[in-house]
């Protein structure tokens, strides 16, 4: 006879403890670390997610609990179950086990009143479909790679806001060499809230839609990189376009900057990087290709006129960007700030300051001919710039400074349609 846990902190444990019951499990409700020994299996229950990760941390059983379920137990989780075991929990920094590579949106089918039964087709189970009830249910928005969908609702009961950015800056939009076309499209992004230290965000990730771009894939596996030891891949694909994907974890160690570089065999090169003394996430095209048009770069006459009355004080281009060479050639940047929670920024201190170097960044980067977009944490950070080299990149060196970073679970696709 299987011994299976149900969590025991909050919610519906006992009637998940009763059906199992009548299953012939031996069930034991879980209450304390020492109620997981000998366990075979299990159940979060619904309930109240955050007041059952609260109780988790406060009992010293979330830590073991989520090592338990990666050396292999077997876990069911049910509503704020489902949320406890979701990697990401949109617009929130509660605690979590963090062990299934989804993004959960909680409460998304609305209130009480918007409650429902429809039948749903569950892949592997014969027969006659499932009756599901969704009471203030969750909704899994993004799922990774290795995670299998078992049944999907009509996706009219999930709603999404898609926005289609446009990739150009009025003070050069008519001299760039695509002008006739007044810049270009980013890829479509979906837009969500998230919360970050008390302050409310929007999030802009690229929509999953994106992955059927995906072509040949090649794995770069785990990379330490320093100073002295760069990581090099050239000639990423054979008849490359231009066009292709990069894939990564990133974990700074004890490195001060560590990053990318996206380049040809002219040396032509866009830099994306994270700079730790500086808390921020960089991509640097000044030496990206054709950027000396930006000389002739001219400011709106609203932006004119706001200097003219003395309103754009640090409020220009050459002060708010970095490596500044002109309007074009230049580093624009982001805080990694937005990449953390309120337990990050716990863990992170050191002499009072927030380091972030014990963090790992997850960065997705998309290049084509003409720019090159990432996206850091699921969108927390969204970053678009043209770039123009006169050849397509296709080679990238992944380096450090100051220390040893890691790079782990890289890939990289060609893109195509």
């Amino acid at each position: 006879m299987a011994r299976i846990g149900v969590l025991a902190l909050q919610g519906a444990f006992r009637e998940h403890a009763a059906a199992l019951r009548r299953l012939g499990a031996d069930v034991c409700e879980v209450r304390q670390l020492k109620d997981m020994e000998g366990l075979e299996g299990m159940v979060i229950p619904g309930g109240e997610s955050t007041t059952i990760g609260k109780l988790l941390v406060e009992w010293d059983m979330l830590e073991p609990l989520r090592r338990r379920i990666l050396d292999g137990m077997p876990v069911y989780g049910s509503c704020a179950g489902l949320i406890l075991l979701c990697k990401e929990i949109e617009g929130s920094d509660q605690p979590r086990l963090g062990v299934l590579d989804a993004t959960v949106r909680r409460n998304a089918f609305g209130r009480q009143v918007d409650s429902f039964e429809t039948d749903l087709h569950i892949d592997g189970l014969a027969g006659e479909p499932l009756r599901a009830v969704f009471i203030r249910a969750p909704l899994i928005s993004r799922v990774g790679e290795g995670v299998r969908v078992l049944a999907r609702l009509d996706a009219d009961r999930g709603e999404r806001i898609v926005a289609v950015p446009w990739m150009s800056n009025w003070q050069y939009a008519n001299i760039t060499p695509i002008r006739q076309y007044r810049g270009a499209n980013a890829l479509p992004r979906e837009l969500k809230l998230f919360s970050n230290n008390g302050e409310t965000y929007l999030s802009a990730n690229v929509v999953d839609e994106a992955r059927a771009l995906r072509k040949e894939t090649k794995e770069l596996g785990n990379i330490e990189v320093t100073n002295a030891n760069p990581y090099i891949v050239r000639n990423l694909f054979n008849g490359n376009n231009g066009a292709f994907e990069i894939e990564a974890d990133i974990t700074p160690g004890n490195s001060d900057l560590v990053g990318l570089s996206l380049f040809n065999d002219k040396e032509e090169r866009t830099l994306v990087y994270l700079d730790l003394k500086n808390k921020r996430l960089v991509m640097d095209r000044t030496e990206s290709g054709l950027t000396d048009f930006g000389k002739e770069a001219e400011r709106h006459n609203i932006e004119k006129a706001a200097e003219a009355a003395g309103l754009m004080k640090g409020k220009l281009s050459q002060d708010i960007a970095l490596n500044f060479k002109n309007d074009f050639a230049l580093a624009t940047w982001a805080p990694l700030s937005l990449c953390g929670t309120a337990q990050d920024l716990n863990r992170w201190k050191e002499d009072g300051q927030i380091t972030g170097k014990e963090k790992t960044y997850h960065l997705d980067i998309f290049v084509d001919k003409c720019s090159v977009e990432v996206f850091v944490n699921g969108g927390r950070i969204a970053m678009t710039n043209l770039v123009f080299p006169t050849a397509p990149y296709n080679n990238i060196k992944v380096w450090a400074e100051g220390g040893k970073a890691e790079v782990s679970k890289a890939k990289v696709y060609s893109l195509g349609l």
